[in-house]
């Protein structure tokens, strides 16, 4: 038992570091060096590293070692595209049940209106602040009341993470999100879900366009020549 808490509280730290981008995208993971650094033995790092790989944050490549799987393009569509089926299903369901009153998102919405934006590069406030933001989405789904779909939902959070914490590092990203999060659940309160849905669909493919660009950037900004 001792050991299995050591693993999961291994695996949690070492998830943060990639979700903040400490550990980078594609970067090795040196097992000697995070053993030294973090006091530990192999055994339990090897599993933390096995269930990172369940949550797809790391890979294993044979005789290679184990790697922070890379942010891509493509991987950004597959993730939003999960995300925008999962989040505008779970409005659907509301709808379905006629769920109207949702105190949770209440509480998260009146959380992240009240939290202070934190500076970009201040990163341990800016990990809290994006849970803090992030709560309102994995709320919504959890009102939906279904078992797989918020079972779905937690099988991408992980990697999801990772972009959006980028996202809440770009200005003024923050504020939009607090400001539309009021807007469809001020809409799916008043019964109108068809309009929460599109709402939902335009926020999630607005943050969507805004870190396929921050990709494109950054790729160009890589491949051109240094002077």
């Amino acid at each position: 038992m001792q050991f299995l808490g050591v693993t999961r509280g291994l695996a949690k730290h070492l998830r943060d570091r990639i979700i903040t981008g400490e550990l980078s995208s594609g970067q090795r993971l040196n097992e000697a060096q995070l053993t030294e650094e973090l006091g530990i033995s192999r055994s339990p790092l090897r599993e933390a590293f096995r269930l990172l790989e369940s949550v797809c944050l790391v890979e294993n490549r044979p005789n290679k070692g184990t790697f922070v799987r890379t942010i891509s393009e493509e991987n950004l569509k597959e993730i939003y595209d999960a995300r925008r089926m999962i989040e505008c299903f779970a409005i659907e369901l509301l709808k379905e049940k006629g769920i109207r009153t949702l105190r949770p998102l209440e509480l998260s919405l009146t959380a992240s209106a009240q939290a202070p934006i934190p500076p970009p590069d201040d990163i341990p406030k800016m990990m809290e602040y994006w849970k803090i933001l992030s709560d309102f989405h994995v709320k919504l789904v959890e009102a939906s009341g279904a078992s797989l779909l918020i079972h779905f939902y937690t099988t991408i959070s992980e990697n999801l993470a990772r972009y959006q914490f980028m996202y809440l590092r770009i200005p003024g990203t923050a504020e939009g999100s607090v400001a539309e999060h009021q807007r469809f659940l001020s809409l799916i309160e008043a019964g109108q879900y068809g309009p929460a849905r599109k709402a939902l669909e335009k926020h999630l493919t607005h943050a969507y366009n805004v870190l396929r660009n921050e990709l494109i950037k950054d790729t160009r900004t890589m491949a051109k020549p240094q002077t």
